[in-house]
């Protein structure tokens, strides 16, 4: 992580992850939009608190019940 340059970068391996980096501080963040088109930015975990790995099954979790509620609602 100490090449990854300042901002926000998507990660991969789950929908909607990105890591955003700022000086020294890095944290993972789950982006969605809800059925109203409105995007919200979930935060998941301080790195290296939380691993990339940890991350990954966070936003998984997360996602699930995202997409739970949606299809209540629709």
């Amino acid at each position: 992580m100490k090449n990854l340059k300042n901002g926000v970068h998507a990660v991969g391996g789950a929908k909607g992850l990105y890591i955003k980096k700022a000086g020294r501080q890095a944290y993972f963040f789950l982006r969605y939009t809800d059925i109203t088109k409105k995007r919200h930015d979930f935060k998941i975990g301080n790195y290296p608190q939380c691993s990339l790995k940890q991350a990954r099954i966070d936003a998984h979790e997360q996602r699930k019940k995202i997409n739970a509620v949606q299809n209540t609602v629709e």
